[in-house]
């Protein structure tokens, strides 16, 4: 069973940070429940959006390992939020050792007072508090965030892409939803060809598949049971990201935008391993995929029959993306998968294990650990 520890909001704010702002204008602090509603105004601000108000509520208070928490930066004259940046508690396991975890996001700044140092300012006080050093973070940095680790002597936390691959399904789709720019008629004759050419490769680890010996069940929320399957298939020596079921339902099966479904694949009603797609149309997600390293035939089952329920969605392809050390990457690239390039970064660090923690091969994620929103 993977426990859950403690919400770690309270204890966040037991004590305050030993430095302040070194700008008279601001006050650098902790944020309060209270101050969500001007925490989500920047971030709205900041990227030139509104994002539904059941999203953020989602992501800051309904987190099952808890609230989110958060620096913010108050400008004095008018009492606004002008800068936020926050770390939402997550499972992180150092081989079978928890470790305190978070994934940080919402990192933004409204327009008036962009590039005026407002980062640096934010980071010295937060630096400064005990929390700081003791938990290891995950992100997915969106290019200004890269810049801003850059300019703080951080490069070395951002530990590159992630590898991405994709099962083709129909290509005339995926030529659809990725080059609109092309007619409509080379679309379709090369979508055609590429079918035809795709239907000739070797997949023998789906050819392979026992069928009739599985059973596939599309599940509206995992049990507990999920758990020991998680243990069982997603252990690793680095670090990686325990999602028992309540974590897996809402991150997934609870999502206030995104349509997720889950499945588990049992054999003579014992449940083997699970998967989440996210169905987005021409593009379904694998988000997770829980299957035993050491038995290629449950693997490929669940394989086959995660791509055949994105095929009868009629998406165009499936993709997946993850580090270096995923371990089914052999058993993708067998079953057909095509490689190519992302540009989903991985930032990590962990002052514990600083070391440790900026290598690549040490990570183990699922697409459900960066793309979080």
């Amino acid at each position: 069973m993977i426990v859950i520890p403690k919400d770690p909001f309270d204890a966040f704010h037991r004590r305050p940070a030993e430095k302040a702002s070194s700008d008279p204008r601001f006050t650098v602090r902790q944020a309060l429940e209270s101050d969500f509603e001007g925490i989500y105004r920047c971030v709205d601000l900041a990227f030139g959006k509104t994002r539904p108000r059941a999203a953020y509520d989602w992501m800051y208070l309904k987190n099952p390992y808890g609230r989110a928490l958060a620096w913010i930066v108050e400008e004095n004259a008018t009492g606004e939020i002008v800068k936020t940046g926050a770390k939402y508690p997550w499972p992180i396991w150092r081989d079978n050792q928890a470790v305190p975890g978070a994934v940080s996001g919402d990192s933004a700044t409204v327009p008036r007072w962009q590039r005026s140092g407002l980062s640096s300012i934010r980071r010295d006080v937060r630096y400064s508090h005990e929390s700081h050093g003791k938990v290891c973070s995950i992100s997915g940095p969106n290019e200004g965030s890269r810049t801003v680790s850059n300019k703080a002597g951080q490069a070395d936390q951002i530990l590159g892409c992630l590898r991405g691959g994709l099962f083709l399904l129909d290509a005339r789709i995926l030529l659809q939803d990725q080059a609109p720019q092309v007619p409509n008629v080379v679309r379709s004759i090369a979508g055609i060809s590429a079918n035809a050419l795709h239907s000739l490769w070797p997949k023998p680890v789906l050819r392979t598949s026992q069928g009739t010996d599985y059973r596939l069940d599309n599940v509206s929320s995992f049990s507990s049971d999920i758990d020991d399957i998680t243990l069982k298939t997603m252990a690793f020596k680095g670090y990686w990201c325990p999602h028992n079921a309540e974590f897996l339902n809402w991150r997934y099966l609870e999502h206030p935008l995104e349509t997720y479904q889950g499945f588990v694949l049992s054999k003579k009603d014992t449940p083997l391993a699970y998967s989440v797609l996210r169905m987005g149309g021409a593009q379904v997600t694998l988000s997770e995929f829980a299957a035993p390293q050491d038995d290629p035939s449950v693997a490929g089952e669940l394989l086959r029959r995660s791509i055949e329920v994105a095929r009868q969605a009629g998406a165009g392809y499936l993709n997946f993306f993850g580090p270096p050390a995923w371990p089914h990457w052999d058993l993708f690239k067998n079953a057909g998968m095509l490689p190519y390039k992302t540009n989903n970064w991985f930032e990590a660090s962990y002052p514990d294990d600083a070391e440790g923690a900026l290598d690549f091969n040490n990570w183990q994620v699922t697409p459900g650990d960066r793309d979080y929103h």
